[in-house]
């Protein structure tokens, strides 16, 4: 009997108004589990709360009789609306047409419970959901949009295609799309799914001088059919633009409080590029801002740098978007060579203080972390350090390494402090470049990497006592108890 009632209250756990909803465009079945009514107010026990919640149930699609597939696993919330997806690969007409349709739960105790479902239908054509990461490469003269296409029922062989651009709140800039008489391309394929090039080809002067200006320019693919003298308008968003060339280069955005550094490399900066330049032109952007920020470098010392600074970058990053799109733009003698576009997410700096303790028999760092929820979430088995000098060589900043260090260990973030020791000594060589100021650090953490310079000074024959504060190390001196100075730069 107990076995009995249990099962009746598992069934009781999603409401009879569960649906299901299949979407011929995306050859997808979503499953959206309701919770059953008035849960709150049941008198006896509630095994959905007490016993189920958090639990792993796998689910499956039953379609006349017969089980769709792997089962998806979801991990039940009480009293939550649950949608479980369920991709198709083939005969998706043949499922829609089912005349009973229902879903099983398998619990972890092997209880096993079937429901019908009452509510069963297909989507209509959402004319917003027919283009799927619709992306640009595009040159002076020529543009290729690259898409995947979804499941929309189109006859392309009568349509008008265009590529529309805004250059304002409410005006766009309207291009023709040039049809193509081969496999894949707008004017080679009659059926909508088949097409995933879209070609332009003419003067893109305007519209590279509007995205020159916002490298998330509001643009898009649009087709235009007529079906009973009603013209039903078929658009694409395009969410990356890339220009053609044969270069290539890291970046990686690291993120601090009051400014950014993109990394064009895992140490020094470097560009793959068959063609010569002479200087290079450094912008960044976030999509929810107009703003781009630059930086110019000479090649001859952009070479030997450690990234590009962006200074008065300042962002809260806790609520705005971390996304970004940096832009290389190489020139020689003043003339524009190429571009090398690179979207990505930034990297937050946790790492924030640190403390080099450098004695005559050992070498101390002490890490300090950031209170931001995803730093306290983070850890590290080793952080790579690299500890070098800057000297001038014919009028260029060139670096030189000291010491590598490898602090190895359970690094985490949400420790207060985080202290490492060894026996490397290199207190001369540390001492002489605190003195001459132009002692650097870098650390490569698993998240990224960290610069930091030395930006006073003070001596000591016992000890030698660095402090890194927002990437600026203070130097203090100490005989016994080291004594800390700080300074905001």
């Amino acid at each position: 009997v107990l076995a009995v009632q249990n099962v009746e209250l598992f069934q009781e756990c999603f409401s009879a108004t569960s649906k299901l909803i299949g979407s011929q465009q995306r050859q997808t079945f979503t499953l959206v589990l309701n919770p059953q009514e008035n849960m709150d107010k049941l008198s006896t026990s509630n095994m959905c709360k007490n016993v189920l919640n958090l639990s792993v149930i796998n689910v499956n699609l039953i379609f006349d009789g017969q089980i769709l597939g792997s089962p998806q696993t979801l991990t039940y919330i009480y009293n939550v609306q649950i949608n479980l997806t369920f991709q198709i690969t083939s005969n998706f007409e043949t499922y829609q047409l089912a005349s009973k349709v229902a879903y099983q739960l398998t619990y972890t105790n092997n209880v096993v419970i079937k429901r019908p479902i009452a509510i069963f239908y297909t989507d209509v054509l959402n004319v917003g959901d027919c283009f799927l990461n619709s992306v640009m490469h595009y040159n002076e003269t020529y543009m290729n949009i690259t898409t995947q296409p979804q499941s929309c029922q189109i006859d392309m062989s009568a349509v008008d295609a265009y590529f529309k651009f805004a250059i304002s709140a409410t005006e766009y800039r309207t291009i023709p799309i040039t049809k193509k008489i081969l496999a894949g391309h707008l004017g080679g394929e009659t059926d909508f799914t088949a097409i995933t090039q879209y070609v332009i080809d003419g003067d893109l002067t305007e519209f590279m001088q509007y995205l020159g200006k916002d490298r998330y320019l509001t643009a898009f693919v649009e087709i235009n059919m007529i079906t009973d003298q009603i013209t039903t308008y078929v658009k694409g968003q395009i969410s990356q633009f890339f220009p053609i060339t044969d270069c290539s280069m890291l970046a990686q955005l690291m993120l601090h409080p009051t400014y950014v550094r993109l990394m064009y490399g895992a140490n020094t900066n470097e560009v793959t590029c068959v063609v010569d330049y002479d200087q290079i032109q450094t912008e960044v952007q976030f999509p929810d801002s107009k703003v781009i920020y630059e930086a110019w470098d000479q090649k001859d010392q952009f070479v030997f740098n450690y990234g590009v600074k962006l200074d008065n970058v300042e962002r809260d990053y806790q609520t705005l978007s971390r996304n970004f799109c940096s832009v290389a733009t190489l020139y020689k003698n003043g003339v524009q060579i190429t571009q090398i576009v690179k979207y990505g997410y930034g990297v937050m700096v946790c790492l924030f203080d640190v403390e080099l303790q450098a004695y005559k028999t050992k070498t101390c760092f002490r890490l300090n972390f950031r209170t931001y929820p995803e730093c306290q979430a983070m850890s590290a088995t080793q952080i790579r350090t690299s500890i070098f000098f800057k000297y001038l060589e014919n009028g260029l900043t060139k670096t030189q390494e000291i010491n590598e260090i490898y602090l190895k260990g359970d690094i985490r973030y949400n420790k207060p402090e985080t202290i490492f020791c060894n026996d490397e000594q290199h207190y001369d060589e540390y001492s002489k470049h605190i003195q001459e100021n132009n002692l650097n650090f870098k650390f490569i953490t698993p998240y990224g990497q960290v610069i930091y310079y030395t930006a006073s000074i003070l001596e000591s024959s016992c000890m030698l006592y660095s402090v890194v504060v927002f990437g600026v190390i203070l130097v203090a001196v100490a005989i016994y108890i080291p004594i800390t100075i700080s300074k905001n730069k």
